[in-house]
């Protein structure tokens, strides 16, 4: 499992046992990220489609914000991409 790998999956299980969103919204919009990918101030997440894109990015923002940042003491920008995008360089 890659570093990148390792953050996500850390930061799921803060998220899912957080008690700020209910199992069904887990499993429904966090869980079924397909990548995470962590630069140097952007997290990049892949979404498996556009209206997840948008609940994730409306949503739970804050909260995946806030529990990767709790894994790794670091504020990142978030940018969601559907699958298939390519991860954009950082400026």
């Amino acid at each position: 499992m890659s570093i990148h790998e390792n953050i996500w999956q850390e930061a799921c299980d803060r998220i899912r046992n957080s008690g700020l969103i209910m199992d069904v919204q887990y499993t429904t919009w966090i869980q079924p990220v397909e990548k995470a990918e962590f630069g140097r101030e952007f997290m990049f997440l892949w979404a498996p489609n556009s209206i997840a894109k948008s609940s994730i990015e409306d949503r739970y923002a804050e909260i995946i914000k806030d529990a990767v940042f709790k894994v790794t003491k670091k504020y990142y920008k978030l940018k969601v991409l559907i699958h298939g995008e390519e991860r954009p360089p950082e400026s």
